[in-house]
């Protein structure tokens, strides 16, 4: 069966904050002060069939009452929303009446065959690693292997040998540690080796070598893939008309992109804004003067 939750940032901070709260139909909910504001959300809506969803306007307004409740100093109300998303979650069919009962514990599951086949049930992100040690295990088994080493004190990513990096100013410093740990070390010196690298925007923290080194060595193929799934600008509300621009012209000469190209990368990134994330072109356009 699947679920699908939804969460959606604020402009109003809840005063270092974090209150959790479960409701009549066992939907549990969050809320978390982060950036410069609150993130906000819930789970546990049943649906048919795993897909692309959105926050729907009911959920929304959901989403505002449980806010009022638990901080009833800080109102928040529609027009403060910077963006919003919403996800599917696997879980294992259960007869439960309500999703929020169902375990979200993992599990594995062998289909018998000339190859075999293991199906990982549920799991999430605060359990990843030991999710895949126990299905490498499984697998091993199968093969008559042994393992050879195990993660459980092995850092990862942007963790692993993270250190002070002294070289870069201060500020710089804060921002690329901040997103990129110990490879903050190697964007900077990929955007120091760059002529003319720069903020996209006057006081924005990220720069035009930064897009580059993540179209270059993070996979990034679209303009959605950097806005959406490479930075922060997106879910922190600081994304405008001039930063998709920016973003968008430095894409272009990095990719090759044709004009035709790069005006149909900004229309559908902009449309997924709107559809996707309740963040329309008129925002957009009004942010261009903030900030």
């Amino acid at each position: 069966m699947s679920q699908r939750g939804t969460w959606t940032p604020f402009k109003k901070n809840t005063h270092g904050e974090t209150r959790y709260r479960a409701d009549a139909a066992a939907r549990r909910n969050g809320a978390w002060r982060v950036w410069v504001g609150c993130l906000a959300g819930s789970t546990d809506i049943r649906v048919d069939a795993p897909r692309r969803v959105r926050c729907k306007d009911d959920e929304r307004d959901y989403i505002l009452s449980f806010l009022r409740m638990v901080f009833p100093h800080t109102p928040g109300s529609a027009d403060q929303i910077m963006f919003s998303y919403s996800g599917i979650r696997l879980l294992p069919r259960s007869d439960q009446d309500f999703t929020g009962r169902i375990s979200r514990g993992h599990s594995i599951k062998r289909i018998n065959g000339p190859v075999p086949q293991f199906c990982m049930v549920g799991g999430k992100w605060t359990t990843f690693r030991a999710f895949a040690e126990q299905v490498a295990d499984k697998v091993l088994g199968e093969l008559s292997k042994d393992r050879l080493t195990d993660t459980q004190d092995m850092a990862i990513g942007g963790g692993k040998g993270f250190r002070v990096n002294e070289v870069v100013a201060e500020g710089r410093q804060a921002h690329l540690q901040a997103n990129y740990g110990s490879r903050a070390d190697e964007v900077w010196h990929y955007c120091a080796a760059l002529v003319g690298d720069a903020p996209l925007l006057p006081d924005n923290c990220y720069s035009t070598g930064e897009i580059g080194f993540l179209a270059e060595h993070e996979h990034a193929l679209t303009l959605s893939d950097i806005v959406l799934r490479r930075t922060s600008l997106a879910i922190t509300g600081q994304i405008s008309a001039d930063l998709i621009d920016a973003i968008a012209a430095v894409m272009a000469k990095t990719k090759g992109w044709s004009e035709v190209q790069q005006n149909s990368q900004r229309e559908a990134l902009c449309a997924e804004l709107a559809e996707f994330h309740g963040v329309s072109a008129e925002m957009l356009q009004s942010r261009n003067t903030k900030g």
